[in-house]
């Protein structure tokens, strides 16, 4: 066996830049005024803001079908980790949660790190943060217990050690996790997971980030059992207890997460208002810069796209991110040339598009995907939207990726370029087989009408799309107006429903009734982009990682060997790439349409105010105050 001891400090950092998740060229965060100097680190928090957020619901554990608010509290309420992510766009161990780290790498290719937390971090009710916190939250998160009541959060652990004996309940303890002392533990990755090598991996670092979980809060009265075969969970947990204190069906921690780690405290979610409220974490150590909230209360409010500038301009609210659309931006440069309020301008680390279902109705067919790209003007369609404000892209890329500003020029020529061509559209549904009636009849191309297609079971599916758009973003009225048209020259029907941010989750993930083949969104992506997990054709990660429920192996196997490229190796990533986002333009499991400039806006009692296309909104307020 080889150990090594990894020293907190530059040695760390060095090891995490290359674990392969820095950015080759991290651009500066961006913003209107110069950098300010941030309040002293121990004074107190004070003051409330208000921050807009287009989408929200009452779910707040990872694994269910939360939407992006929710993802936002969750940053903010959970903390000490054991990998931190920094504002120049890499990992690194975090030094305020590690102590010290030993790896040790197995004969059988397996790799184990010792970690040592530091003594005094405690939860929000002043519980201290102990190992066994950290086993037990990946224990949970993988127990069948939690999976059984339609949990996916398991998906991440694949690589540790005795996965599948754990989560399958061949096996009472996990293998990858042992209890070393009150504030040591260990994980263990296995040298592969069904076959396929976890060494080497682009985020390797990354494989060995866990958080904390309050096992007094979710397992009252239970322990942690660690020994040779692993650790497991005792004292009585399973389905019964997750039911009574995580999710009951309406209450329990998913829903009011009151003990955590993180900056803030969850104090409420208001289903009426549509409003969720935190306030900081006296109990709070820091983040991995010893960054620690000076504001006190965060009020995140839902705001309507045709209204929310002008609840900016008023003082109803005092931050909106993300902001893109050019009646939008430019209302808001319009108050911010009046002196009303501050910008910060950034490219956004992701793209807008249309979301296909793929595993039911006509958009299962990838030729059906490719008609309604050729029904759609999509270069006139950014043109208006953005205002200039964004480009025109051609498939799952987004202007703050390195790869995409490495290879701009060359997508640009390689890629098809889906433009308004109906007649492109017909050639695609003919040679795919949509040259029937309802009742079997030839299709007649001169008279038009709907067209069907015989399935294998010898019936007829009728060219129906139904089309989910949120009702608080101008997005799909527009689009609606670019394609509907087009689509019906081309014997396709599409039906576009709205509705409000819950029944736009339900959508998304595909819960409930499975009815919409067609989403309109956005999507971001994490520091940690993982397209392996996004494409995996095995039901089991439909919804929540495969939102697409798409089957493609040629896709799945891409990624999968994208993952595998040895950390810092820029060239292999960026050539494996290619070939993903090439194939991804050929099948389109997405339509995509553009990625633009992000603006935040803000009230200028807001300072220090410094996000970034990779920084976002949650972690730059913990450098902000107000003044």
């Amino acid at each position: 066996m080889n150990k090594r001891l990894l020293a907190l400090g530059l040695a760390v950092v060095m090891l995490a830049a290359l674990a392969g998740c820095g950015s080759k060229t991290p651009a500066p965060p961006a913003s209107q005024e110069p950098e300010a100097t941030p309040p002293p680190a121990d004074a107190a928090a004070a003051g409330q803001l208000v921050v807009g957020v287009g989408a929200m619901n009452g779910d707040f554990f990872d694994g269910w079908t939360y939407l992006s608010a929710n993802a936002d509290v969750m940053n903010l309420i959970n903390g000490y980790g054991t990998v931190a992510y920094t504002d120049d766009d890499y990992f690194m161990f975090d030094p305020v949660v590690v102590k010290n780290v030993t790896e040790v790498s197995q004969m059988d290719g397996s790799v184990t790190l010792y970690f040592e937390i530091n003594e005094g971090l405690t939860y929000n009710d002043g519980t201290p943060v102990k190992a066994k916190d950290y086993v037990f939250s990946a224990l949970l998160h993988c127990s069948p217990a939690l999976i059984g009541m339609g949990n996916e959060s398991f998906a991440g652990y694949a690589p540790y050690l005795g996965f599948e004996e754990y989560t399958s309940g061949r096996s009472e303890a996990f293998a990858a996790l042992q209890i070393q002392d009150e504030y040591g533990f260990s994980i263990t990755i296995a040298a592969e997971t069904n076959g396929e090598p976890n060494f080497p991996f682009w985020y390797e670092l990354t494989y060995f980030h866990l958080a904390p979980l309050p096992m007094h809060i979710l397992a009252p009265g239970c322990e942690i059992e660690s020994n040779a075969d692993g650790a497991k969970i005792t004292g009585g947990f399973g389905t019964d207890m997750l039911k009574s204190t995580l999710d009951s069906g309406s209450e329990g921690y998913r829903y009011h997460p009151g003990v955590t780690c993180g900056p803030y405290t969850f104090i409420r979610y208001d289903s009426a208002s549509l409003q969720i409220v935190l306030e900081a974490n006296e109990h709070y150590a820091g983040a991995y810069d010893g960054a620690r909230p000076h504001i006190q209360r965060l009020v995140l409010k839902l705001v309507e796209d045709a209204t929310m500038i002008d609840e900016l301009g008023v003082g109803e609210v005092d931050l909106l991110t993300e902001i893109s659309g050019a009646a939008n931006i430019n209302h808001g440069l319009d108050l911010v040339d009046d002196g009303k309020i501050m910008k910060a301008a950034y490219a956004h680390n992701g793209y807008g598009k249309l979301t296909f279902h793929c595993d039911h109705g006509p958009t299962q067919f990838e030729e059906v995907r490719r008609a309604i790209a050729w029904c759609l003007d999509r270069e006139d369609f950014v043109r208006q939207y953005t205002g200039g404000y964004g480009v025109l892209i051609h498939s799952r890329v987004g202007q703050a990726q390195w790869m995409y500003r490495e290879h701009q020029d060359y997508l640009d020529q390689a890629l098809t370029i889906y433009t308004l061509d109906p007649e492109k559209a017909k050639e695609e549904l003919i040679a795919g087989g949509w040259v029937y009636t309802e009742n079997g009849g030839a299709y007649d191309e001169a008279a038009g009408g709907l067209r069907h297609k015989q399935l294998e079971d010898g019936t007829y599916i009728p060219l129906i799309i139904d089309w989910f758009c949120p009702s608080s973003n101008p997005i799909g009225e527009m689009l609606g107006s670019f394609i509907i048209p087009n689509a019906e020259s081309a014997g396709m029907r599409i039906r576009q429903d709205f509705g409000d941010s819950v029944a736009f989750g339900h959508a998304v993930y595909g819960t409930g009734e499975k009815r919409y083949h067609m989403i309109g969104g956005g999507g971001g992506f994490d520091a940690v982009d993982s397209p392996w997990y996004y494409y995996i054709p095995d039901p089991v990660y439909f919804g929540t990682f495969n939102q697409n429920f798409i089957l493609d192996a040629v896709l799945a196997e891409i990624t999968q060997e994208l993952k595998r490229i040895p950390p810092g190796d820029y060239d292999a990533y960026s050539e494996k790439w290619l070939v993903f986002i090439e194939r991804f333009n050929k099948i389109l499991p997405d339509l995509p349409l553009y990625s633009d400039e992000y603006h935040d806006l803000y009230n200028p009692k807001l300072k220090n105010y410094r996000p970034s296309a990779l920084w976002p909104w949650t972690e730059a307020i913990l450098r902000s105050y107000l003044g």
